[in-house]
């Protein structure tokens, strides 16, 4: 099977392979790594009826679609005659690279009312998967009840942010 002169060359290969196993090798990172989770915006009407703050977290599912899972806190000063301030939990589906599509749901909670107001969400994001600025456009259409009828608000808004 072996040569009689080419064991030596044999072993001395196998030691040169079995001292090089036990070192790790450093491949590239992972994409998943790279990608800043964090974001933190305001938003003029969208999920909100005037403006809210939000925080948002991303899941990265893949290396173009990503989950968001988003908190705001909103205020309405036209209610009434008080300041009236809300909480919405948002969730999002985002698929793209730096220019995605949105689609998710949200429910705003208005404090001085009681209210529980759902709405979906689509829209556009500019995201860049580095971090740093950040803006999204969206369509936030709103069921709510006008003189006890249940009508649907067309409804949107504009965020700016910055993604951490």
């Amino acid at each position: 099977m072996f040569a009689p002169g080419n064991q030596k060359c044999y072993c001395v290969g196998i030691i040169i392979i079995a001292m090089l196993l036990p070192f790790s090798v450093y491949s590239q990172r992972s994409y998943k790594s790279k990608i800043k989770k964090n974001t933190f915006y305001v938003e003029l009407l969208g999920a909100a009826p005037i403006a809210s703050i939000s925080y948002g977290r991303q899941i990265i599912l893949s290396q173009e679609d990503e989950l968001s899972l988003d908190l705001g806190f909103q205020y309405a000063p036209f209610v009434s005659n008080r300041i009236t301030a809300g909480i919405s939990p948002q969730i999002s589906y985002l698929h793209g690279n730096k220019n995605h599509f949105e689609i998710g749901f949200g429910l705003f909670h208005d404090f001085y009312w009681g209210d529980y107001i759902p709405f979906p969400k689509l829209g556009y994001r500019y995201q860049n998967k580095d971090g740093g600025f950040f803006y999204k456009l969206e369509l936030t259409p709103m069921l709510v009840y006008i003189k006890q009828t249940k009508t649907i608000l067309p409804w949107g808004g504009v965020g700016l942010g910055w993604a951490f």
